[in-house]
Order: C-alpha cells, then structure tokens, then sequence
C-alpha cells in the first residue's frame, strides 16, 4: 500500500474532539495547581500536528463541494492557529511566570473548540463513511467556526492570519480560498 494512501486514511478517520478535551483537562490542572506546567506542552504540539494535517487534507480535498471543503478547511485552520497560539500564551505565561493566569486567559476558548470540532467531527466521519454532507452541517461548521474566532479575538489570542500564510509552503488555489473564508471570519 501506498505510503501516502495510509496517511490520507488516518487524518480522514483522526477525530480531534477528545484530544481538544484531554488539552482542556491539561489547562484546567495548571488553573488548579497554580503551576503551568511545561510537560503538558507535547500534548499541545501532538494536536497541533493532527489539526495541520486535517487542515492540508481538507485543504484539496475532492470529496464533496468546493465550497463545503472550503469551510471545513477554515475550521481546522482556525482551530489549528488557536491551539498555537494557546500554546504560545501558555509557554510566554511559564516563562513570566503567570501562574495561573495565562491558563485561566485561554480556558474560555475551550468550550468553542470542543463544538467546533465536534461539528466539523460529524463531516469528517460522513466523508469518510461516503454519505451525503448536507448545507446545513456545512453551516453549523461555519457558524462555530466564527464563533471560536470572535471568542479568541475577545481574550486577546487572535490566530495570526499573516505569520502562518508566510510558513505555508502550498500556493494552492483552494489553500488561497480557504485563506479568504478566514478573512471574512475575522471580519464576522
């Protein structure tokens, strides 16, 4: 089997709720514990990687509409810039130690990215079991989408919209759409 094909299953199949809610368990001990502490930064990283990979998947994804693939490539794309910009706070919080108040800072946004990936979890899994996506899945993806963007907007971690474009190595007119969608998030 393909190399590629083996990867290209495991992020369709990869749901990223339950990691979303073990990282929000991390934040949770550091509030508790008035301790940031940095071995549950690997746990961050891990997820990271999942939400870039599930971002680039979806990012050429033929599978279903353009514009529905559009959608949920701006939600893991959101979600992927929220985590890494979480993890930044938390990591500048250690090193100022700011214990525990850059955890208690990013706690609120995990309420929106625990729906956010649950909606987008429920695509993910049509998709892969080749059932019909309907507009208004697409939708509820778009409006959490938008609402986990205004909730970090609102705590001051804005995902960086210009920082990720100039480390991305795809010129992919789909990966441009996508950008655009996000920019009308920004501005919803």
């Amino acid at each position: 089997m393909h190399e590629g094909l083996v990867l290209e299953m495991d992020v369709r199949s990869h749901i990223l709720e339950p990691e979303i809610v073990e990282l929000s368990g991390i934040v949770e001990k550091f509030i508790e514990t008035k301790h940031i502490d940095p071995a549950g930064f690997e746990k961050f990283k891990e997820v990271i990687k999942s939400a870039e990979a599930k971002r680039e998947y979806w990012a050429l994804n033929e599978q279903i509409a353009p514009t529905q693939s559009i959608t949920v490539y701006g939600a893991y794309k959101v979600i992927y810039l929220s985590l890494s910009n979480i993890l930044n706070t938390l990591q500048i919080g250690y090193q100022k130690k700011e214990n525990p108040v850059s955890a208690e800072k990013v706690m609120p946004v995990f309420e929106f990215l625990i729906n956010l990936t649950r909606d987008v979890g429920v695509v993910d899994g049509m998709v892969h079991s080749r059932k019909m996506v309907s507009d208004i899945q697409i939708e509820s993806v778009y409006r959490s989408t938008a609402l986990l963007y205004s909730k970090t907007r609102e705590i001051g971690i804005v995902p960086v919209l210009q920082d990720e474009i100039k480390g991305s190595s795809s010129g992919s007119s789909l990966k441009s759409l996508g950008d655009d969608l996000y920019v009308k998030l920004a501005r919803s």
